[in-house]
């Protein structure tokens, strides 16, 4: 959680513990692809019948931050 928080603030996605460092930039895009599509489909497609209509939308939560640059 804090490497991801740090990642948005300062694009640093490295994981350090103990001697070692991992990147772990290409894991958080991917799952955030992933969550702004299981979005867009369970939540926008299905309880709000694809948004027709509306210009805008505020997507607020846990996951709005990495899942906005996807929808």
């Amino acid at each position: 959680d804090a490497v991801i928080r740090h990642g948005l603030k300062k694009k640093d996605y490295n994981l350090r513990m103990g001697g070692s460092e991992v990147d772990i930039e290409p894991l958080v895009n991917k799952y955030s692809a992933r969550y702004a599509e299981w979005v867009a489909n369970n939540i926008i497609d299905g309880a709000f019948g694809g948004l027709r209509g509306i210009k805008a939308a505020i997507l607020v939560g846990g996951g709005a931050t990495l899942a906005e640059q996807h929808l």
